[in-house]
């Protein structure tokens, strides 16, 4: 069987010896073949092959040329050699074509099903087995979604989507590392995260939580008059409750208890998820 790559540069992972499958060179017979493999064993019909490859200069005098670059692309499809795996086929039907993956596989595959189960252990309160196989699901991105890929309006769609299904799972995989204690040696991750994205306070108030239970309370209380001040210039506004909250039980020192963010970071999380 082979692996088709997506999460990344397009690319193929042969996993049986002797096969000789490669992707395809021409713009548009790529951008087909990502369509295709995007939706496996669901009709693409001519409409949305249409759109993606041409756009609004999309005439009916080109469904000729669908025609060919599909031909074209069964025809690298078939590049197996003597491992003898039963590849991907495509079907034609009266709207469109139908991929049938076969023996082979997508990484996109791999990473929604890892996430899936993922989400599933965190739901279910197994931290560990959670952060595990969110940190396997993660693994499958090699870089941007199709990044060598031009992408018509179908496909970035697609890449929007795929974008918000690894964003989901980050935070899902922090949530299970801020549970189980990790804060010291997810610190760095998180400062790279909030640099990428200065207005986002729910990745604040991670690094707030992971600052202060590594024993860096100054930090934490620095970060906390960062995004203060982010959201004063770049909106007006003033930080969330739930940062806010988290910021008086930092500073409060009449028990001398550590504060315990985790019921705040969850409820934080379920209204952005």
């Amino acid at each position: 069987m082979a692996q088709f790559r997506m999460l990344g540069p397009l690319g193929v992972d042969p996993r049986v010896p002797g096969d000789r499958i490669t992707v395809p060179r021409g713009p548009k017979v790529r951008k087909l073949l990502c369509l295709f493999l995007l939706h496996p064993g669901t009709i693409v019909t001519l409409n949305q092959i249409m759109e993606e490859l041409w756009g609004e200069e999309a005439v009916d005098s080109a469904v000729p040329t669908v025609r060919t670059h599909v031909y074209h692309l069964r025809r690298v499809l078939a590049q197996r050699g003597a491992g003898g795996a039963q590849g991907a086929m495509i079907h034609t039907t009266s709207s469109g074509y139908v991929l049938d993956l076969r023996d082979d596989g997508t990484d996109v595959l791999s990473f929604r099903s890892s996430a899936r189960r993922g989400a599933d252990l965190l739901r279910a309160g197994n931290h560990a087995a959670a952060a595990r196989e969110l940190r396997s699901a993660l693994s499958q991105w090699r870089g941007p979604a199709l990044g060598d890929v031009c992408h018509g309006r179908v496909l970035e769609q697609e890449v929007v989507h795929l974008e918000g299904q690894r964003q989901d799972a980050l935070h899902q995989r922090i949530i299970a590392d801020l549970n189980l204690g990790d804060h010291r040696r997810i610190i760095g991750e998180l400062r790279r995260l909030v640099a990428a994205e200065p207005l986002n306070e729910w990745l604040y108030g991670c690094l707030i939580e992971s600052l202060y239970h590594s024993g860096l309370r100054n930090e934490a209380l620095r970060a906390y008059r960062q995004i203060r001040r982010t959201l004063d210039t770049e909106l007006g506004l003033e930080p969330a409750p739930f940062l806010q909250e988290m910021q008086q039980m930092i500073l409060d020192p009449a028990t001398g208890a550590v504060p315990r963010f985790g019921s705040l970071m969850t409820k934080a999380f379920s209204t952005i998820a």
